[in-house]
């Protein structure tokens, strides 16, 4: 995210931070952020509030009552709220900060503008504090996503051990086997610590949450989790058919997990995904 501070009347620039690896000019950008706010001001009577350039989202927070105009920059996938927050919480902090400044100048902004520079450490602080914990609830859901799935993967395990004889189990028990050796041959595979540590046996079960999640992607972990669980429960249909799969499903308590953790698969975004697997919608 790169950060600007300006005076909204003059456009002069008060501060500038950039966290994000770019060849932007701040001087002439902060000249055109400027010139954009002015310009729908006048043509449309409001400021304006968000747009996308140059392989950006631009974020603008007016603040007329101080002659304030904060804006931030980051990519196309941050999220605009996000984005809308931390800014808010900067623009707070700089009147808090410099609020006394604009009145002795007459609330004005022009005059030397190194006063300000203190305020570049305020952002660091703030940029670091909140990416911290962004690593923290990252984690915190990298943990829930692996527990998710060794749960499902467990309570398939215990149906297809409890409901299922003969030689389907068997087939059942080979194919499985085969995915996972199948996984592991992979060229992309064969040389990924992390990944290779997903497991399957008859004695132990699956085998999911040894993974390091220092030492992964945890992109390619969900894929993979869910790519195990699709094939996996379409080898189970395969074998007993449709009527005995939902029929195991619901006495194996798998529908009783997925709605007892809806809030949860939920907000990891599994929650449909589930729904419809386990129905085999």
């Amino acid at each position: 995210m790169n950060i600007w501070i300006l005076d909204s009347e003059s456009g002069i620039k008060l501060l500038y931070k950039s966290f994000l690896k770019t060849n932007i000019d701040e001087f002439l950008v902060s000249g055109l952020l400027s010139a954009f706010n002015q310009f729908t001001m006048t043509e449309f009577r409001q400021p304006i509030e968000s747009l996308e350039m140059g392989g950006f989202r631009w974020i603008y927070l007016l603040e007329p009552d101080c002659n304030l105009l904060c804006v931030a920059a980051d990519t196309k996938n941050a999220s605009t709220k996000k984005i809308k927050s931390k800014l808010g919480v900067i623009k707070e902090s700089f009147i808090n900060d410099y609020k006394d400044v604009w009145l002795k100048r007459g609330k004005s902004w022009t005059g030397d503008v190194n006063v300000f520079l203190p305020f570049l450490e305020v952002i660091e602080n703030y940029y670091y504090d909140w990416e911290d914990a962004e690593i923290v609830l990252q984690l915190a859901d990298f943990f829930e996503l692996l527990g998710i799935f060794q749960k499902l993967l467990n309570l398939i395990s215990k149906t297809i051990e409890i409901n299922i004889q003969g030689e389907k189990r068997e087939n059942i028990y080979k194919r499985i086997e085969t995915i996972f050796e199948t996984f592991k041959n992979q060229e992309d595979i064969k040389d990924d610590v992390e990944l290779r540590k997903f497991s399957f046996s008859r004695e132990s079960g699956f085998i999911i949450m040894e993974i390091n999640h220092t030492n992964c992607d945890p992109i390619i972990v969900r894929k993979t989790l869910i790519k195990f669980v699709v094939d996996i429960t379409n080898i189970i249909k395969e074998e007993v058919g449709e009527d005995l799969s939902l029929k195991y499903y619901r006495e194996g308590k798998i529908y009783n997990y997925i709605i007892e953790n809806m809030k949860l698969l939920k907000s990891l975004n599994l929650n449909m995904f589930f729904l419809k697997l386990f129905l085999l919608i």
